[in-house]
């Protein structure tokens, strides 16, 4: 590669002329040595095919035995197990001292973080909105770059309210999510 460099003419389309490069010379290995590096790649070629292909036969494998083993289960509606609610979308009016919001910023890989924790005045909630959180809710955040995350609620953030995303709560006398 720096040799074609070299003997490349021109510069903002580089080309080599036939006349230079035919009287360049090159250090290849002996015969005997080139057949034995050309049958060293011919079976890492070889063994790479069939790694790609023992990979996609194994994915299938996956697929099939997750599929047959789901065949036999019942499916229950998740209405008929949980209630499920939205959030209080847009906060009121905020206060340093008031009830802690737990918004899709606070739902890192199933786990509630206190990082940019917003609260709001309590009496700012609307009633009936039935957004107060209880351990053993769950959390599953309904847009942007966490989409799809959850979190279930522990213990210490019960009485925390939830911002935009949906509330799963658990029918307690058909699950138990604690």
């Amino acid at each position: 590669m720096h040799r074609a460099v070299d003997i490349s003419v021109g510069s903002l389309s580089p080309t080599i002329n036939w006349g230079t490069l035919k009287h360049q010379e090159f250090l290849l290995p002996p015969k005997e040595q080139q057949a034995k590096i050309a049958e060293l790649l011919w079976a890492a070629d070889e063994m790479v095919e069939r790694l790609i292909i023992t990979g996609k036969k194994l994915f299938d494998l996956k697929k099939t035995f997750f599929r047959n083993s789901i065949k036999s289960e019942i499916f229950i509606p998740l209405f008929k197990l949980a209630n499920i609610s939205y959030g209080l979308g847009q906060p009121p009016e905020k206060d340093d001292n008031g009830i802690v919001v737990i918004r899709a910023t606070n739902i890192k890989r199933g786990k509630i973080i206190e990082e940019n924790l917003l609260r709001v005045r309590a009496s700012a909630i609307p009633k009936g909105k039935n957004v107060e959180l209880c351990e053993g809710d769950i959390i599953v955040v309904r847009s942007g770059a966490y989409t799809g995350d959850v979190a279930m609620i522990p213990k210490n953030w019960e009485g925390a309210v939830g911002g935009y995303d949906l509330i799963i709560r658990p029918i307690r006398a058909k699950v138990n999510s604690i």
